[in-house]
């Protein structure tokens, strides 16, 4: 099987998770299609309650010129799209990550939505929950709407006085 066979079978795996309601849809993208900022760790300093309160946020995690670098190492990634829920969109790529590195993508690393609500109290030293917890695309800098506007998709969508928020992750492979 060749490596755009496994990640269309690892695309599907997502129909086997349990509680994925608010799961809407994932797709294969080039990691070139991933846009980092300067001005979204800026505004994860200026404007988010949880900066400097976690290790999945900022300052902890990568700046987007660090993130930048970090995404030469990869070339193709897989942009999951949830609605109403950054904790689904969280836990899925967070799995497809295990699954993927049973597949030979040995590099998988997955980066969810939104802060770390895993513990009351973040240990700013050591934390605890490394196994089932990732930083977020915008805690590293990421621009998930401009990301999630190459790849087709929108963040708000207004449908007769109704808004649907969507949230992002991406499991990033090589």
């Amino acid at each position: 099987m060749d490596k755009m066979d496994k990640i269309v079978e690892l695309i599907n795996k997502i129909n086997d998770f349990e509680n994925i309601d608010e799961f809407i849809e994932a797709k294969q993208i080039k990691v070139s299609s991933i846009v980092t900022a300067p001005w979204v760790r800026f505004k994860c300093k200026y404007a988010c309650k949880n900066y400097n309160t976690n290790l999945d946020c900022p300052p902890y995690t990568p700046t987007p010129e660090e993130m930048s670098k970090i995404l030469e190492c990869y070339d193709e990634a897989i942009l999951v799209q949830c609605m109403d829920s950054k904790e689904t969109t969280s836990r899925i790529v967070r799995d497809l990550e295990k699954i993927a590195i049973g597949m030979e993508f040995y590099k998988a690393m997955a980066l969810g939505a939104g802060s770390c609500k895993r513990c009351k109290s973040c240990n700013l030293t050591n934390c605890i929950n490394r196994d089932t917890t990732r930083p977020s695309m915008e805690a590293c800098g990421i621009d998930v709407i401009q990301t999630a506007k190459n790849n087709n998709y929108e963040m708000v969508k207004y449908e007769d006085d109704e808004r649907t928020l969507y949230y992002y992750g991406v499991v990033l492979l090589k």
